[in-house]
């Protein structure tokens, strides 16, 4: 049996691996779509997802007006207009399969998070998995997204 599949069988979770391989076969599955813009991808999202990712998208816009949106390395993204690279993206969205939707912020590390809700050990991007509505903080996510506007120069 392979590592991955031996690990899910074991704790009922998928691997890393597993993870990262299902994270990129659903933005390929969505770049074959057509439609290479940030609505057509989020339309592309699969049914149980696209409607937490469309009201993850008006949490976003509601909370910092003027944003654009963009795809960015593939995923939608929420950008400053007027600046460049990594440094102009608030946060983005991204699908695992069809079992979560992530809202990522890329200066979640320097976040104030006193829920507890962000996720992530890396140098700076931080993100919340979102399962169902239940999941949806839009108060507390406008927050996230206000502090990160903040940061975001």
């Amino acid at each position: 049996m392979p590592r991955a599949a031996a690990k899910r069988a074991k704790t009922g979770r998928a691997s890393g691996a597993a993870k990262i391989k299902a994270h990129y076969s659903d933005r390929r599955r969505m770049e074959r779509a057509g439609d290479r813009t940030f609505d057509g991808f989020v339309r592309a999202m699969p049914p149980p997802l696209r409607p937490l990712a469309l009201e993850l998208v008006g949490v976003v816009d509601g909370a910092v007006p003027g944003l654009t949106r963009e795809l960015k390395w593939g995923w939608p993204a929420f950008t400053i207009p007027g600046q460049k690279g990594m440094g102009s993206v608030l946060c983005s969205l991204a699908t695992v399969g069809d079992r979560y939707v992530n809202l990522m912020f890329f200066q979640g590390a320097r976040l104030a998070d006193p829920k507890g809700r962000l996720e992530g050990s890396g140098k700076g991007m931080r993100h919340i998995k979102v399962h169902g509505p239940a999941d949806i903080d839009a108060a507390y996510f406008r927050k996230l997204a206000k502090q990160a506007r903040a940061l975001v120069r």
